[in-house]
């Protein structure tokens, strides 16, 4: 071959469309450019010396092998379709020419490769194009041949599914939404075995396209675009719609009724990717024209459906009575005395009972609703429609020109009021109207009959002139003033059986304004009840007084509507009605203040009865106080208010409870401040500001206040205070006579825990010396002795004898000596402790038990008491002063017994020797146990 050759090949290798491999048993020795563009090899060695079967379809191997063997023996090897492998592990159809050849002196297969993707997949959308169309044609049979639009629905989804080769098809309906936002609903789907429905695969059978993410699926369809693709076709933000569908291509086509968008075609292929073409989307199309052809067939049906059920529910269910009837051969009839020559049909029908009994008896009932049923009497249609000549007797019917000439015209609209009967042979007067359907204008073979049963009215209007005789005769026997007044109060009839009452004689007022016959702020009222009668359009009544004649006089006026300018009054002369109210009123009046007073009296007694009974069980003077205190604040709720009592010296008034806050001056003040404590009984301050004010009112002043003494076995014990706020009124009588009740009940419960006090108290105290008595001494050391046993806590007893005692009766007095012993026994309460006893022993002796003390603290205390015994003077007039001494023995259970007898024994002894010294504490000697 020369070199030009050479070249033209080298040049036609390179350039040729196909690729071209050259092998030898299988190993590849050549591959022009066109093979490594095809097998996306980087460069020739990549092909060169690789097996040939490397590049096919592992189930392809054996088929070429085969075919390999038979082209090197010098078989023919017609051309054939292969799946072949690229270097990255893409697959691709491809056709396949083997020829044999001699390369490098030996023989070898020359192989040409022509990829057929696209003729495939053109094949591919093609033929599904035909299934999708074929699809279509099947879904417009089912909705044409099946009754359920929902089975036809549902097998039309299913045939398109399969047709199409698709995993799911769904439809999806569009719904009312805001800001022109596209809103869908699932209608239905189909999907094959093993995959999801859709309503379980998405969270939201809802939704708008926005709040998914797709909106550029929006704009495309509002576009009247499909959308398409595979799952990498779309963008980023779209991926998760389809992922959750578990989707791998999809088709969105919009579907259309009425030229609107009704809803959505879906189509989704779960397997693998899809290319959809553009004849397959095209027929995807057609067929969802023919599903919104089918939609708008159904909506156009259902609306007919629901048309002619609302008519028959508006005909058989409205309360009104409705028939309908047939007035062709009633209008033939006319028509042939017409062209008889009969010119005056009215009058005709008049004068000829017969011609009008043909007339009424062409016309025919063909239907009647329930209303009409109930109104006439009848069981059903059928009786109605055989007994219609029953209802309309000819002898009762009127003809009016008008009737005629709508009949005649085929213009039948027109109304008249004639007697019916039921079937029951009751009689009614009826309102009937008369409206033919339209398109039956020409013959009147429908014609509709409202039917009213107006009896009543024609009875009430033929009593309305009898009623209105009546009513004359009423008005003239009323004994009121009755004025008929225009909306600006211009009086218009008048009727006064006493012309007493009026400013104006009667006939005199007819015309005028109120103005004009009332004092000018009587007019202007009236006027207002007028005008707010007629707005509210209801009876209004009011009262109002008028001198007459130098007499007040009290009217009622009853102001009624009489229409929309007009009101009836109605004027009584209310004089005597309203002296009697008046005098009623007062008598109420006093009767409720009679009944709140004994309802207050009564809630006082009980409240008294009550703090008597508690004061009564009280068991000492504080809980008594905070009784008193509870019951004052109850029965002088408005008041503040505070209970005092004197001290021991009787010379000082102590506020020991108060409530609401009273104005005194403190908590202690001289009996001699108050007036009711200096007068002996109760002092009541009326104006505090000018009469005598006592001493212990503080500021600011009270409007008034009551003091009241509480008296106990005769005597001044304590004293009840009240007062009233500044700014209320002053305390009234009744308030008074209770407060002095109170106090006389309080004093009588002070007296009987004073007195049982002072029981209590000397049962266990001496009386001149206020220490506990022997008995208590006994029960107190026993009691303690017990625990000192139990516990081995030590007892300790002091006793004193005074020196020389019975001397100073003679020297003093014994007037002079008690008043020692009572200091005598204050000193002793205040040096002892809270928890020791002391007790009046005998005349002149006293003892002391000393809980939880040993010997030493006994012995200490007993010291101290010796030292405070000589700083006790006893004086006279008659002697000098005169310091007395004691002498004090101590005895303890630790050293001396365990037993009353044994330490009493034991401080005897002791005090015994310290007599022989006088003014000494002497400890009693320890106890000697015998043998």
């Amino acid at each position: 071959m020369s070199a030009e050759s050479a070249d033209l090949f080298r040049l036609l290798l390179d350039h040729l469309p196909d690729a071209m491999v050259v092998h030898q048993k299988g190993k590849i020795l050549f591959a022009n450019p066109a093979a490594l563009q095809m097998f996306r090899a980087s460069r020739l060695e990549t092909l060169v010396g690789k097996d040939i079967l490397a590049l096919l379809h592992s189930q392809e191997q054996i088929t070429v092998l085969t075919r390999l063997q038979r082209a090197l023996r010098g078989k023919p090897t017609p051309p054939t379709e292969e799946r072949l492998v690229r270097f990255d592990g893409s697959e691709f159809p491809a056709e396949i020419t083997t020829h044999t050849i001699t390369y490098q002196s030996a023989p070898a297969e020359l192989v040409l490769l022509r990829d057929i993707t696209a003729e495939k997949q053109d094949q591919t959308a093609v033929f599904n194009r035909e299934r999708i169309l074929q699809a279509a044609a099947l879904i417009s049979a089912f909705f044409l041949r099946q009754p359920d639009w929902e089975s036809a629905l549902r097998r039309s989804l299913e045939t398109l599914a399969l047709q199409a080769g698709v995993s799911r098809v769904y439809l999806y309906e569009n719904l009312p939404a805001v800001k022109n936002e596209w809103l869908v609903r699932l209608r239905s789907e189909w999907a094959a075995a093993g995959l999801p429905l859709l309503r379980d695969a998405t969270p939201h059978i809802q939704w708008s396209f926005r709040e998914v993410g797709l909106r550029r699926w929006e704009q495309l369809l509002r576009a009247d675009k499909p959308v398409a693709g595979t799952l990498d076709d779309f963008p980023k933000g779209e991926k998760p719609f389809l992922a959750r569908k578990q989707t791998q291509s999809t088709a969105f086509l919009p579907i259309y009724t009425l030229g609107s968008t009704w809803g959505f075609l879906g189509l989704d292929d779960c397997t693998q990717p899809r290319a959809w073409s553009s004849g397959e989307l095209e027929a995807l199309r057609q067929t969802a024209d023919v599903l919104g052809a089918a939609l708008e067939h159904r909506q156009m049906t259902d609306e007919l459906s629901e048309i002619q059920s609302r008519f028959h529910d508006l005909f058989e269910f409205t309360p009104l009575a409705i028939t309908e009837q047939d007035f062709s051969r009633a209008r033939q009839v006319l028509l042939d005395l017409r062209r008889a020559g009969v010119q005056d049909l009215h009058q005709h029908l008049q004068t000829h009972p017969d011609v009008k009994a043909a007339y009424f008896r062409s016309i025919r009932l063909v239907d009647a609703n329930r209303a009409a049923l109930q109104l006439y009497g009848a069981r059903s249609k059928g009786e109605l429609i055989a007994r219609f000549s029953l209802i309309a007797p000819v002898e009762n019917q009127l003809i009016t020109p008008q009737e005629l000439e709508a009949v005649l015209s085929g213009q039948m609209n027109f109304q008249k009021e004639v007697v019916n009967h039921t079937l029951n042979h009751a009689t009614m007067h009826v309102d009937l109207r008369f409206v033919v359907l339209p398109g039956y204008e020409k013959d009147l073979s429908r014609v509709i009959v409202s039917t009213v049963d107006i009896t009543q009215r024609v009875q009430a209007e033929a009593s309305a002139q009898e009623r209105q005789i009546r009513i004359q005769t009423l008005l003239q026997a009323i004994p009121d003033l009755m004025f008929v007044y225009s909306n600006q109060g211009v009086f218009l009839e008048a009727y006064a059986q006493n012309p007493e009452d009026l400013f104006v004689p009667i006939e005199h007022v007819i015309g005028k304004s109120l103005d004009e016959v009332l004092p000018p702020d009587q007019a202007a009222k009236s006027l207002d009840w007028i005008k707010k009668t007629l707005a509210k359009n209801q009876m209004q009544i009011w009262e109002y007084p008028l001198e007459i004649q130098g007499q007040t006089k009290y009217f009622e006026s009853r102001v009624i509507p009489f229409d929309e300018h007009r009101v009836l009054a109605i004027i009584r002369n209310i004089t005597e009605r309203k002296a009697s109210e008046i005098a009623l009123k007062d008598a109420q009046t006093q009767l409720a203040q009679r009944v709140t007073e004994l309802e207050n009296r009564n809630r006082e007694t009980a409240a008294m009865a009550e703090m008597i009974n508690l004061l009564q069980i009280s068991t000492d003077f504080d809980e008594a106080l905070g009784i008193i205190e509870q019951f004052c604040v109850r029965l002088f709720p408005d008041m503040a208010g505070a209970f005092l009592d004197l001290d021991e010296t009787h010379a000082q008034l102590r506020v020991r409870r108060t409530w609401n806050h009273p104005a005194l001056i403190g908590e202690t003040f001289q009996r001699n401040d108050c007036w009711a404590v200096r007068r002996g009984r109760s002092f009541i301050s009326t104006d505090p500001e000018t009469g005598p004010v006592c001493q212990h009112v503080g500021m600011p002043l009270p409007s008034s206040y009551l003091c009241v003494p509480i008296l106990a076995q005769g005597q001044i014990v304590g004293l009840l205070h009240l007062q009233t706020p500044a700014e209320q009124p002053g305390l009234t009588p009744a308030q008074q006579q209770l407060a002095v009740h109170a106090s006389e009940q309080i004093g009588l419960a002070l007296s009987n825990l004073i007195l049982r006090e002072k029981l209590q108290r000397q049962a266990v105290h001496d009386d001149l010396t206020g220490l506990y008595n022997y008995s208590y001494m006994e029960g107190s050391l026993e009691r303690e002795l017990y625990l000192a046993r139990t516990t081995s806590a030590p007892v300790s007893i002091i006793m004193l004898d005074l020196d020389h005692f019975k001397d100073l009766n003679t020297q003093f007095g014994h007037p002079r000596v008690n008043q020692f012993l009572r200091q005598f026994g204050r000193r002793l309460r205040q040096v002892v402790r809270a928890e020791d006893v002391p007790c009046r022993y005998g005349g002149d002796e006293f003892l002391v038990v000393l809980p939880h003390t040993d010997l030493n603290q006994a012995v200490e205390l007993a010291e101290t008491l010796r030292v405070q015994i000589r700083s006790l003077p006893i004086q006279s007039e008659s002697a000098p002063t005169h310091f007395i001494s004691a002498s004090i023995g101590v005895a303890c259970s630790q050293e001396h017994g365990l037993t009353i007898e044994e330490l009493l024994e034991a401080v005897d002894r002791a005090v015994y020797q310290a007599k022989a010294q006088n003014d000494c504490v002497i400890i009693a000697p320890p106890r000697t146990l015998n043998p």
